[in-house]
């Protein structure tokens, strides 16, 4: 089976050297550092904006997804894009291949390598039980591997999380353009909480890899 090839770009501010550093050492200690190129991130409100109602922080944010997939619109390959603060696993790079050599990533334009989960006692115990049959323990109870993962279908799941996710390269425009609308409508809330609406709604075909 031949191996397709991702893009990996991580966001980081210019005045963010320490967190460069962080996130480059993580990569470099996973091999990885070559495939992964520094997005500058937006530092505020760069492009000038005139109607919004969230922070600085949060305009820039959204900037700097959007501006990534501009500059990625013809791109042949799917899309990494991590936040600077992320905590990689081992187990990144290999999932993240063997979804794009089974096809399955043609289902969604995002998947997601974590999210956020609900203050829900009853979801947190699916979740729970989940993964204890998709992982390898010893007897102590410690963590060995991962013994099998599936896709969790986001629709209805989604609250929040940005710092990991893979774009479908055949997605990228379609993701750009709904963020540009929603540029010139007005930026209403950060970018996390507007795709968690564009996946409600349908809009957006999102789904999450578990175990995270």
């Amino acid at each position: 089976m031949s191996i397709v090839h991702y893009l990996g770009f991580y966001i980081n501010l210019d005045r963010s050297s320490q967190r460069k550093e962080e996130i480059e050492t993580q990569l470099n200690q996973l091999q990885l550092l070559s495939q992964y190129s520094r997005f500058p991130a937006a530092d505020g409100n760069v492009l000038n904006l005139k109607n919004y109602s969230i922070r600085s922080s949060q305009i820039g944010c959204f900037t700097s997804h959007y501006l990534l997939l501009e500059q990625n619109l013809n791109q042949k390959h799917h899309l990494h894009i991590i936040e600077d603060d992320v905590i990689l696993s081992r187990f990144t790079n290999p999932i993240l291949q063997r979804l794009i050599n089974s096809n399955v990533t043609d289902n969604f334009d995002i998947i997601f390598t974590d999210t956020c989960l609900p203050f829900d006692l009853f979801e947190i115990r699916e979740y729970k039980i989940l993964f204890d049959s998709s992982v390898v323990k010893e007897a102590s109870g410690r963590f060995i591997a991962i013994k099998e993962y599936e896709l969790i279908d986001l629709k209805g799941r989604y609250l929040a999380s940005m710092s990991s996710y893979l774009v479908h390269k055949n997605a990228i425009a379609k993701l750009y353009n709904i963020l540009q609308q929603e540029m010139k409508n007005g930026l209403r809330m950060p970018i996390d909480l507007f795709i968690r609406d564009k996946i409600r709604n349908g809009s957006i075909r999102a789904a999450c890899v578990f175990p995270f």
